[in-house]
């Protein structure tokens, strides 16, 4: 009953700051989802597109797939919050100190974070449907492009919608995770007259989020 009590006068104290900070988490979330879904779309089309005969072209495909093939391993295997954190502070290292803003920065974090599972989504999507499909669409004298956008891709979107879904909720709450733990640290490091006019409707979305008794991730 106690943490009840402490969790409710947590909410009455600091409902206002909640209130701005789940807005802003559900803005980095959805535009970041959405942005993710397009890079993930962009690079699942690439990688199952065929080699051309041109050898110039077939050689700058292989590159372009190996490129694609580090970025989606690279974040694939590694934490949102590893990423923030080189992100954010890695960009301060190169420019004397000088942050990115907290919203653009988030919502960079999250589309390429996102991109990357939206990625290997879209190209199991693309794979799963019948090689048939293609063929018959090459058959009646449609262009590559032509085939993938009125024949593939439609019945690709439908089978991938439960797992985009399923992103679209993991990285809301990973989101909110991750900035419960790197706001603080963000913050901790800001000029004093920053702490509070930057930083603090994040931090209160991620702990009403994540867990609304913690009381010292309100202070910030």
């Amino acid at each position: 009953m106690q943490f009840l009590k402490e969790a409710a006068g947590i909410v009455r104290q600091y409902y206002s700051y909640l209130l701005t900070g789940v807005g802003y988490t559900m803005l980095l979330a959805l535009v970041g989802t959405v942005a993710g879904f397009c890079i993930g779309l962009l690079t699942g089309v690439v990688r199952t597109a065929p080699k051309s005969r041109n050898a110039v072209l077939r050689t700058l495909h292989s590159v372009v797939n190996a490129l694609i093939a580090v970025y989606i391993e690279v974040f694939r295997s590694t934490p949102m919050m590893v990423q923030a954190m080189v992100i954010f502070w890695g960009y301060a290292f190169l420019n004397n100190g000088e942050t990115l803003p907290l919203i653009p920065a988030g919502l960079f974090i999250v589309s390429i974070n996102t991109g990357a599972y939206m990625a290997e989504i879209v190209r199991g999507g693309i794979l799963s449907i019948d090689r048939g499909q293609l063929e018959g669409a090459y058959s009646v004298g449609m262009t590559h492009t032509q085939a993938m956008t009125r024949v593939v891709l439609p019945q690709a979107l439908r089978n991938i919608l439960p797992s985009a879904y399923e992103q679209a909720l993991n990285t809301m709450w990973l989101w909110g995770w991750a900035l419960s733990r790197c706001v603080p640290m963000t913050v901790s490091y800001r000029p004093a007259r920053n702490r509070r006019t930057n930083s603090q409707p994040i931090a209160c979305a991620c702990s009403g989020v994540t867990s609304p008794g913690r009381k010292d991730w309100m202070i910030w």
